[in-house]
């Protein structure tokens, strides 16, 4: 069995751990968290590495080099997915350098740097709203205000870290205290690029810019048949309308798109005026310039229409991740990687990416680069998400000939 065909299997493996009977469902400080976890640290530990989880539930695996003054590689992605997602999205970026790390470093035995794999407990969003909180929490930019964030259930994103077992009060000891001199993200594309151009494998240029908002607009609950249609003060109108003038603007703008993933009325029934809504805007861009000028121009959209229709609004911004470009340094690696894998005809393939990774948040604190695996037809964040092991055995041996590589042209 080669490379390819074992992290397939374990992926599968790994997939199966979901709170839902459709895709995968596995959210940040859930049980289906801790218990990916587990098998994580299985696999980390199998294959030489010392594991931890740090206080925001990310698992760490780590080698430490014989070598004094040793720099330091990461390699990782995200565990959690999206609602009814997929086995692949960030998952593969974990189990990849596991399986790759456990076969090289037999052959090898020692390597001239130290080695981290890190599972990122949230990269997704999808319990509290806010993503990326792994990373920042490694990186050193979680902001302890993100504590007070409350769930669909009403649970606190601090009463979650202690109910998962960690010190929500020490994230700050989840910064990587070494100086870090490369980090590599391996994910699949999530788009069609690779597929159109029949290759199993591309080198990322940069990732785009994206910030999530969440708009609230309050006016007066009433009964539905009781009061008159220019008495209202109705918060779902409001939301509506704005989702609608939302699109007709961004629809003009060049290089951008939004996304308004989640609304919510209250008090949510059948006969009763909506005296709140809210929903949230994710608004991407490879130009942050463009995404700050857009998002004057929305509020402005969203507060002309509260004011016409008698309503409160309050705009809360609650991620901000910049565009960023992939390090030369890293890409130049890859690009020889590429190059030096046997039995493959391919020549490096260079594209962008338009989904957002715990990668942007590492190139606050070192040199960043990022592979990408072919995905059928560009589906993810969807059950028929599909890579095949033939594409991830070419990935595993460039992962392969990096490691040979690294650190030598950084």
């Amino acid at each position: 069995m080669n490379l390819g065909e074992i992290v397939f299997n374990k992926l599968q493996e790994l997939g199966k751990i979901t709170s839902s009977e459709e895709g995968v469902t596995r959210f940040f400080l859930t049980k289906e968290h801790k218990k990916a976890n587990k098998l994580l640290k299985t696999w980390m530990e199998d294959a030489g590495l010392k594991v931890k989880v740090d206080n925001v539930g990310n698992i760490v695996g780590e080698y430490r080099s014989a070598f004094e003054n040793a720099p330091t590689l990461v390699m990782g992605s995200h565990q959690d997915t999206v609602k009814n997602g997929g086995k692949y999205d960030g998952a593969l970026g974990i189990v990849l350098p596991i399986v790759v790390f456990k076969d090289f470093i037999k052959k090898v035995k020692t390597l001239p740097y130290n080695f981290k794999i890190i599972g990122f407990g949230d990269e997704e969003g999808g319990r509290f709203g806010t993503i990326y909180l792994g990373s920042k929490a490694v990186v050193g930019t979680f902001d302890y205000e993100l504590l007070n964030e409350i769930d669909d259930d009403g649970v606190r994103l601090k009463e979650a870290l202690e109910n998962f077992g960690v010190e929500g009060n020490k994230i700050e000891e989840s910064k990587i205290k070494e100086k870090v001199d490369g980090y590599l993200e391996v994910h699949i594309e999530q788009g069609p690029v690779l597929e159109d151009a029949n290759i199993p494998v591309g080198i990322v240029k940069g990732i785009v810019g994206c910030h999530i908002y969440n708009f609230t607009f309050e006016g007066m609950a009433g009964h539905a048949g009781t009061v008159p249609m220019d008495l209202r003060k109705d918060a779902g109108v409001g939301v509506c309308s704005t989702v609608v003038e939302i699109e007709k603007y961004v629809s003009t703008v060049d290089d951008l798109v939004a996304t308004i993933g989640k609304i919510d009325f209250s008090p949510y029934s059948i006969n009763v005026i909506p005296g709140k809504a809210t929903f949230t805007l994710d608004i991407r861009s490879s130009n942050d310039e463009i995404i700050i000028d857009s998002i004057q121009k929305i509020k402005k959209i969203a507060q002309n229409i509260a004011t016409r229709r008698g309503l409160k609004l309050d705009i809360q911004n609650i991620n901000k991740a910049s565009s960023c470009n992939c390090d030369e340094s890293i890409t130049k690696i890859l690009e020889k990687s590429i190059l030096s894998v046997k039995n493959i005809d391919i020549n490096p393939f260079y594209l962008y990416s338009g989904a957002g990774h715990d990668a942007q948040e590492l190139k606050k604190i070192t040199n960043i680069g990022m592979l990408f695996v072919r995905c059928k037809e560009g589906i993810s964040h969807n059950p028929k998400e599909s890579i095949t092991p033939e594409d991830i055995e070419v990935a595993s041996n460039v992962l392969t000939e990096f490691l040979k590589l690294y650190p030598n042209n950084n």
